[in-house]
């Protein structure tokens, strides 16, 4: 209470404060909404996962005015592409999900996520051949993963 009151006396035209009071009658505090303050905070900014992209141009061109306007450049993060791509695979929208898991995997290439997402999305195109490869690569780094060696082994029966 001293701080938001401390908060009020300072205050300049252009500052906004929210609170939001928890009851003491319950004897221990929630965990702020770290992402509700973000937004708050930042509510000019439009924040990867709000709305679908039309396609991996529209990603890279997002970051890229995105790095512009901050002045850095801004590699695109690994968890926005897997977000992205897999809002395709839910619309049954392989090609586009195989773009943005393909840039993903070549930004990423040490990570395992590319290998499966890849992996995924072939067995969803029926290329069986190809989600073999990226799955067998995934289980190059983690052989005895057991999601994967099952998948693996359903495809090779499929294809028998």
């Amino acid at each position: 209470m001293k701080f938001k009151n401390l908060l009020k006396e300072i205050k300049s035209p252009s500052f906004e404060f929210y609170e939001n009071l928890l009851d003491p009658e319950f004897g221990f505090s929630t965990p702020v909404d770290v992402e509700k303050g973000m937004k708050q905070l930042f509510r000019e900014y439009k924040f990867p996962g709000s709305e679908k992209a039309r396609d991996l141009a529209a990603i890279q061109t997002y970051y890229e005015i995105l790095g512009e306007k901050m002045g850095i450049q801004i590699k695109i993060p690994e968890h926005a592409l897997v977000l992205e791509g897999d809002k395709f695979v839910r619309e049954n929208e392989l090609d586009h999900a195989l773009e943005i898991f393909t840039r993903m995997h070549e930004l990423y290439p040490e990570g395992l996520m590319g290998y499966d997402r890849l992996g995924e999305v072939y067995l969803k195109k029926e290329m069986y051949r190809e989600s073999l490869k990226y799955y067998g690569m995934f289980l190059e780094k983690e052989p005895m993963n057991p999601r994967v060696l099952n998948i693996v082994d359903s495809i090779n029966k499929e294809m028998n």
